[in-house]
């Protein structure tokens, strides 16, 4: 009977067999489980190292078609001002930006070039806005805000920063509007060494018309003192906007003074706190509410009233010693 049993059970009896068994199974089990943990391992290693390496070569192309489009930018700028001297045309740069193709080797000296003259433009900018508008918050600390842009300077410590916390830019691959968070600002410099550069085609766009609207603001004496000097009263057409919204604006006859120069094929208008200037044909040029720039003159045409002005004061100079 026993030996019967012995045989539908034949571990049940003796323990030591039993024990064998159950040990042998368990190194078997430990062996799988270790060769898989060393497969997992060994694969989820190889996954993280990929996604590493795929953002590190991310960061760089975000980093390459950012200097790309700044190089486009600070060069569209420098070509509006008659001041581009690069070896390749600003339509070729756009093109590269755009496919986001490697630039050439003989191409990055020039690009660094560029870049970091987008950063002096910016910086440049910058302290004239503080010199025009600026207030000293605290001794030594200026603060202005212009276009949403907060530029903070430290005349002791050389420091200035430039803050625009939210701002919305077009993507240029997909054209969509999208919104862009700094918390550490856009640029931060120490006299003129630059920490921080975060600026985008946006920024420099932004910096382009507020260096137009501070050359503007230095035209509004001139401007001024030539309707002081040799305009006529008269009933005018002046331009009014409601809120000082551009969208609002509307035509309104008041008296002022008017002075027409055919030869500078200009107008310059002024009622009160306004002043406008528009061609010979009544487009408007410029607008200003005391001295504040609501719509700028180009560069161009800054330099070429200054240049005027300059050659109408010769003249009226040797006038006044002539007669005297």
């Amino acid at each position: 009977m026993s030996n019967n049993r012995s045989l539908m059970a034949p571990f049940e009896f003796q323990d030591g067999y039993s024990v064998a068994f159950d040990d042998t199974v368990q190194k078997i089990e430990n062996y799988i489980h270790s060769e898989n943990f060393t497969f997992e391992s060994k694969l989820r290693e190889a996954n993280q190292n990929f996604l590493l390496e795929k953002q590190r070569l991310t960061q760089i192309q975000k980093v390459e078609n950012s200097q790309n489009w700044l190089w486009y930018q600070i060069s569209k700028i420098e070509a509006n001002i008659g001041d581009y001297r690069g070896s390749v045309s600003v339509e070729a740069i756009r093109e590269l930006a755009i496919i986001k193709a490697p630039v050439p080797e003989d191409l990055k000296k020039e690009r660094s070039e560029a870049v970091a003259r987008a950063s002096e433009f910016v910086l440049k900018v910058a302290l004239k806005a503080l010199e025009q508008e600026g207030k000293e918050v605290i001794p030594s600390v200026k603060i202005v805000t212009v276009l949403g842009y907060t530029i903070i300077y430290n005349s002791e410590t050389q420091d200035l920063s430039i803050d625009k916390v939210n701002q919305a830019y077009m993507r240029h691959n997909t054209g969509k509007i999208e919104k862009s968070y700094r918390p550490d600002g856009i640029f931060k410099a120490k006299g003129q060494e630059v920490s921080l550069n975060l600026l985008l085609t946006k920024d420099l766009a932004n910096f382009d018309y507020i260096e137009c609207k501070q050359l503007t603001k230095e035209c509004l004496p001139l401007l001024r003192n030539i309707v002081e000097s040799y305009a006529k009263e008269d009933e005018i057409l002046i331009e009014i906007w409601s809120g000082r919204r551009s969208e609002e604006a509307k035509m309104k006859k008041t008296s002022g003074k008017i002075f027409v120069s055919i030869k500078a094929g200009m107008q310059i208008i002024e009622s009160g706190k306004h002043l406008q200037v528009r061609d010979l044909e009544g487009k408007l040029t410029l607008k200003a509410y005391g001295d504040k720039v609501d719509k700028p003159m180009t560069r161009t045409f800054c330099q070429d009233f200054k240049a005027r002005y300059a050659l109408m004061q010769q003249v009226k100079e040797k006038n006044s010693v002539s007669l005297k």
